[in-house]
C-alpha cells in the first residue's frame, strides 16, 4: 500500500507548480517596477540613442550686390552625400546597389571598409558638393544607410573682375578675404538643429521637435557698379599685359558721395576656383599696397600756394637751368623749362619749380596740407589691410627731404588715398571718407581747400592734358578731362633704380562738373617709354572715363571734336612706337 494515496499526491504537485509560478510571476512583476521607477531615465535614454538622431538645418549666407542689383556673390545650396555606417554594417545587401551607382561613385570595397571599421559611428561623409538635381536621383532609391546634409557654398558669377574686392569664402562659408571678410558679421548665417526619428533602415519616420531654427544671412549692397569694375579690370588688364608689367591697379570713385565705383588690380584669380585662391593675385594691391605717387602729389603744395596768397596761377616761377642744389643734393627736371608761371609748372611737372615754390612757404603748413589730404591716414572703407601710407613727423623733415616731399618722394600712399585726394579736387575742395558700399546719404566731408582754390586746381590740371602737357593720352572725345601724370622711380635694395618706374595717372571727367575720378598705377612697366606716367596710365584712364560717361548717361561737354588734339594724340603713340 502507498505510503501517500494518489489523490494527496496529485494535490501537493499542483501546489508546488502554483508556487513555482507565483514566484516567477513576482520576479517579472517586481523586474517591471523596478525598470518603470530606478531604471526609466537609463532606458529612454538608451532608446533615443538607439532611434533619434539630429540633423543640421544649413541657412544661406547673404548675398552680395553691385549698387544696380547685380549679384556679385551668391550662396548656393550643394548637397554632402552622408553614410550612417550602423546602418550600413546591418544592411549588408545594399551595398552593391550603392556601389553601383554613378552619383556617388564609391567603390564596394570602400563601402565594405566603412561599414566594418566604424559599425557603430551614425555618420561618415561620403561626397562632398554633389548637385541637389543628382543626389535627388540618388535618393529616389529610398537605399538604407545614406542621406544628404544641405552645406551652402558661395559662388561669384562676375569671376576675375571682382574677385579680389568681394574676396571669398572657406569650405564652411565664412568670410577669409576682401569685403566677405570686411562684412562677415553681417552676412554669416546662422544653422539650425533638428531631431529625427529615424527607422532601423536610416529612414526618416517623422521630425520630432525644433532645437534651433536656422537664420539667414543679411544682405549688403555695394557701392561697386559691376560695368565699370570689368571695364576697369579689362583696361588694366591688357595694359599691364602689354608693357609686361609687374602689376596694376585703377580705383574709380564718385567724388560727390566718396563712393567706390570700381577698385581692380592685376595679376587676378579666379575665385571660384579652389586652387586658385592663393598667391600674390589674391590681394587687391588698388587698396592694400602703398608707392610713393611722384607727381600726381603737387596738387597738395600748390593748393597750399594758391591759399597762402603770394602765389596765383600765373605767377611766375625760374627753374633755370633745370636743376639746382640743396646742399650736396640736386633737385632736377627732365629738361630745362626756362620761366614758367605757376599753371605751367603743374603742366611741365617741374621739380624744381614745385620744390621752390614749397620751400617759400611756411612748411608747416605744406605739411599740414599733407595730413588733411588724406597722406598717413586711413581712407575709410573698412577694407581689411587698406593701407594708410607713410608721411615721416615733421620734425624728422629737413630740407631736401621736404622739398622731395612736395613733388611726391618720401611719402607713399595707396591707389585708393591718391583717388580720394583727387575727389576732394573734383568735389570743390571736400574730402570725404571712402565707402564700399552704397549709401544712401553722402558722407559729409571734411574742407581741405576753398572752392575757388579747387577750381584753379582742375582748370590747371586742364593743361597737363593739352597739346604742351605730359598727358595728352588722357584726353577723349566729347569730354573735357583734367589730371596729372606721375612718374615715380622704384626704390630698391640699394637705393632707387635706375630704369623701374611706377606710371601713374590720375584724373576726373568732365572738367566742369566732375562725374568720376579715375587713378591708374602700372607697377614696374618695361619698354623705353612706357615708365612714364602718360604713356602707359593715362590710356587706361581714357578707356575707363569714356566707357563711365556713357554708362552713367552723361551728356558731352563738348560742342565739337578738337581733331588737332587727336592727331596728336596719334602722332604721340607713333612716335613712342617707333623709339
Amino acid at each position: 500500500m502507498p505510503l501517500f494515496p494518489r489523490t494527496s499526491f496529485t494535490k501537493w504537485r499542483l501546489i508546488v507548480v502554483l508556487v513555482v509560478l507565483l514566484l516567477v510571476i513576482g520576479v517579472v512583476l517586481g523586474r517591471l517596477f523596478y525598470l518603470d521607477t530606478e531604471d526609466h531615465r537609463f532606458l529612454i535614454a538608451q532608446s533615443k540613442h538607439e532611434s533619434i538622431h539630429y540633423r543640421t538645418l544649413p541657412a544661406n549666407r547673404g548675398m552680395i550686390f553691385d549698387r544696380n542689383g547685380v549679384p556679385l556673390a551668391i550662396s548656393t545650396p550643394l548637397d554632402n552625400i552622408i553614410f550612417d555606417p550602423k546602418v550600413l554594417h546591418n544592411n549588408s545587401q545594399a551595398w552593391q546597389a550603392l556601389a553601383d551607382d554613378p552619383v556617388l561613385n564609391v567603390p564596394l570595397a570602400e563601402i565594405q571598409y566603412i561599414a566594418k571599421k566604424y559599425p557603430k559611428s551614425r555618420y561618415y561623409i561620403a561626397r562632398k558638393g554633389v548637385p541637389p538635381q543628382r543626389a535627388k536621383t540618388l535618393m529616389a532609391k529610398h537605399l538604407p544607410g545614406i542621406y544628404l546634409e544641405t552645406q551652402y557654398r558661395s559662388y561669384y558669377p562676375v569671376g576675375e573682375a571682382t574677385a579680389q574686392l568681394v574676396g571669398f569664402t572657406n569650405v564652411n562659408n565664412e568670410g577669409q578675404t576682401a569685403l566677405e571678410l570686411a562684412y562677415n558679421n553681417r552676412l554669416r548665417s546662422t544653422s539650425g538643429r533638428i531631431e529625427v526619428l529615424e527607422s532601423g533602415v536610416g529612414q526618416i519616420l517623422r521630425y520630432d521637435a525644433y532645437f534651433r531654427h536656422p537664420h539667414p544671412g543679411q544682405s549688403i549692397t555695394l557701392s561697386i557698379d559691376s560695368r565699370l569694375q570689368y571695364v576697369a579690370y579689362h583696361a588694366l588688364k591688357e595694359e599691364v599685359t602689354k608693357t609686361q608689367a609687374k602689376s596694376g591697379s585703377v580705383v574709380v570713385i564718385d567724388p560727390k558721395t566718396g563712393e567706390v565705383l570700381a577698385a581692380v588690380s592685376y595679376p587676378d584669380f579666379n575665385p571660384n576656383a579652389l586652387a586658385d585662391r592663393r598667391g600674390a593675385g589674391v590681394r587687391d594691391r588698388a587698396i592694400t599696397d602703398t608707392f610713393e605717387p611722384g607727381s600726381t602729389v603737387k596738387v597738395i603744395t600748390l593748393a597750399q600756394a594758391l591759399m597762402s596768397g603770394k602765389y596765383t596761377p600765373t605767377t611766375p616761377i625760374d627753374t633755370n637751368p633745370g636743376y639746382y642744389f640743396i646742399g650736396r643734393h640736386r633737385v632736377r627736371d627732365d629738361a630745362n623749362f626756362g620761366l614758367i608761371d605757376v599753371t605751367g609748372v603743374l603742366t611741365k611737372s617741374s621739380n624744381v619749380g614745385v620744390s621752390k615754390i614749397g620751400l617759400s612757404l611756411d612748411r608747416q603748413k605744406v605739411y599740414n596740407q599733407f595730413i588733411k589730404s588724406g597722406v598717413g591716414s586711413n581712407p575709410g572703407g573698412a577694407f581689411p589691410a587698406e593701407a594708410s601710407g607713410v608721411i615721416h613727423p615733421f620734425s624728422r623733415i629737413g630740407k631736401f627731404v621736404f622739398a622731395t616731399m612736395t613733388f611726391g618722394y618720401a611719402i607713399s600712399m595707396s591707389t585708393l588715398q591718391l583717388a580720394r585726394l583727387y575727389a576732394a579736387i573734383a568735389d570743390d575742395g571736400m574730402i570725404r571718407l571712402i565707402s564700399f558700399l552704397k549709401m544712401p546719404y553722402p558722407d559729409p566731408g571734411t574742407r581741405i581747400m576753398p572752392v575757388k582754390v579747387a577750381h584753379q586746381l582742375r582748370d590747371m590740371l586742364a593743361t597737363v592734358v593739352g597739346p604742351h602737357g605730359t598727358g595728352l593720352l588722357a584726353n577723349i572725345p566729347g569730354y573735357k578731362v583734367a589730371g596729372k601724370t606721375g612718374t615715380a622711380h622704384l626704390v630698391g635694395p640699394h637705393g632707387f633704380y635706375r630704369n623701374r618706374f611706377n606710371a601713374v595717372f590720375v584724373g576726373m571727367v568732365p572738367l566742369k562738373d566732375p562725374r568720376l575720378v579715375i587713378a591708374v598705377r602700372i607697377n614696374d612697366p618695361k619698354g623705353h617709354y612706357n615708365g612714364f606716367g602718360g604713356v602707359s596710365a593715362a590710356p587706361v584712364f581714357a578707356d575707363i572715363a569714356l566707357a563711365g560717361m556713357h554708362l552713367l548717361n552723361v551728356p558731352p561737354t563738348e560742342d565739337h571734336i578738337n581733331q588737332k588734339l587727336f592727331r596728336n594724340q596719334k602722332r604721340f603713340i607713333r612716335l613712342i612706337t617707333q623709339a
